[in-house]
């Protein structure tokens, strides 16, 4: 059986897109596979690259066909890149790696994207790798694939800005156009998964959303919540 993670993960996939082509969408390794080490074999069989603790036939790989249809706003790519840098923040630990369009990003080297070379490049749809510890295995907590995030959000420097502190009841009303409470809004709620809606209002919805990254009670969006948002920092 596929591990309950990533039948999880699926299942908000398929709630995104449900008239979604599932022609590449596969888990369980075909009989290439299975003269190879890889993430799509049982894990009891001897052919995966890590270990459970369990004695449960179990499958720690997903593939998700990347044609389609999606929702505006919203596609494969979406789907990867939220999915990898919620990883890169430090606020998902399910995954071991990800594989897509001939790149590869991983937890072995921080979830930055590589060359990738194997048998198969993954071109046509996305390799999602779970980890094979217990805890995350059954971890069915939501992968923020239903948040409503439109469009990609790029790693920003934060070198050069001031990073100034925002407070509880401050809004972008008299901003000087950066509409900082706006994209602290965004971020949050791209990062969590949550319906946070970005009106550039610093009320108690946001503060709860800070509050959720661990770094403080939420009233305040200081230096180490910026550096988090902005994935400059796991651990603040």
């Amino acid at each position: 059986m596929l591990v309950a993670c990533l039948v999880q993960l699926r299942a908000e996939i398929n709630t995104l897109a449900p008239n979604r082509d599932t022609g590449a969408d596969g888990w369980i390794g075909d009989a290439a596979h299975r003269q190879r080490s890889s993430d799509h074999n049982p894990d009891e069989t001897g052919k995966t690259p890590f270990k459970d603790a369990d004695t449960i036939d179990e499958v720690h790989a997903l593939d998700i066909d990347s044609t389609g249809p999606w929702p505006p706003g919203k596609d494969l790519e979406w789907i990867v890149e939220t999915i990898r840098g919620r990883h890169l923040r430090g606020f998902d630990n399910r995954l071991q790696n990800i594989i897509y369009r001939a790149q590869i990003a991983s937890k072995t080297w921080g979830w930055t994207w590589k060359p990738y070379d194997g048998a198969d490049r993954h071109i046509g749809h996305a390799h999602f790798s779970a980890v094979y510890t217990s805890a995350q295995e059954a971890d069915v907590r939501p992968w923020g694939v239903l948040a409503n995030a439109r469009r990609l959000l790029t790693m920003e420097s934060l070198e050069g800005y001031g990073l100034p502190v925002l407070a509880l009841g401050d809004d972008d009303a008299d901003d000087d156009g950066y509409n900082l409470v706006k994209r602290a809004q965004r971020l949050l709620a791209w990062i969590a998964g949550t319906d946070l809606t970005p009106d550039g209002v610093y009320g108690p919805a946001t503060a709860a959303a800070v509050k959720s990254l661990g770094l403080n009670n939420g009233t305040t969006i200081d230096r180490q919540v910026w550096a988090k948002l902005y994935g400059l920092s796991r651990t603040g």
